[in-house]
């Protein structure tokens, strides 16, 4: 049946539902990514911040440039030899 038409007209769900279902499918899958980016980025945090001897030295130099002061707040470490 070639050029035959469909045996009913379309409904007014066959108009309307299936873009506001495509929609919230559109959205749902965005709000999934954002939630699996904000997941990586908090893993690779994670992972950086264990790497003290990266991070550790250019704070200190920073600081020390936006004037913090360093002494006010961390005590000396005083080494005692046994």
């Amino acid at each position: 049946m070639v050029g035959a038409q469909p045996c009913c007209a379309p409904t007014v769900f066959d108009l309307v539902f299936p873009p506001v279902i495509e929609s919230i499918g559109r959205r749902s899958i965005a709000a999934i990514e954002s939630v699996g980016r904000v997941g990586h980025f908090v893993a690779d945090m994670t992972r950086a911040l264990r790497d003290v001897g990266t991070w550790f030295g250019p704070t200190i130099v920073q600081m020390r440039r936006i004037g913090a002061e360093l002494s006010r707040h961390i005590k000396p470490v005083v080494w005692k030899r046994s």
